[in-house]
């Protein structure tokens, strides 16, 4: 039997909004959301979700971390985790970037 080639890793899908220097990385299997100096905001994927505060603020607090959920992650977190990156951070996620979920066997709304 012939090997098999090596399957390329799947593109990354990136959303930049210049004017507010956010950044929106999605990959098949996760979404990572940075700010313009490279802080991650908020991250969605397999094993749950993180919202973090903006760099200045978590200094400030002395606590990086807002919300998050665990895994695993179906529809119903994706929405929670849009919903929270909007109130905390007024960034719109785009429904193109949900990871898809192959982990989640019973639930394939769209989000």
């Amino acid at each position: 039997m012939l090997p098999t080639a090596p399957v390329p890793p799947a593109p990354l899908v990136r959303v930049l909004h210049a004017d507010r220097g956010i950044e929106i990385v999605a990959a098949p299997g996760a979404v990572w959301i940075y700010d313009r100096h490279g802080h991650c905001l908020g991250r969605f994927g397999q094993v749950g979700f993180t919202i973090h505060h903006r760099l200045a603020d978590a200094g400030r607090l002395g606590r990086d971390r807002i919300a998050g959920g665990q895994g695993p992650a179906n529809a119903a977190a994706w929405h929670r985790f849009c919903a929270l990156m909007l109130e905390h951070h007024t960034v719109v996620v785009p429904s193109a970037t949900r990871p898809s979920m192959p982990w989640v066997k019973e639930d394939r709304s769209d989000g």
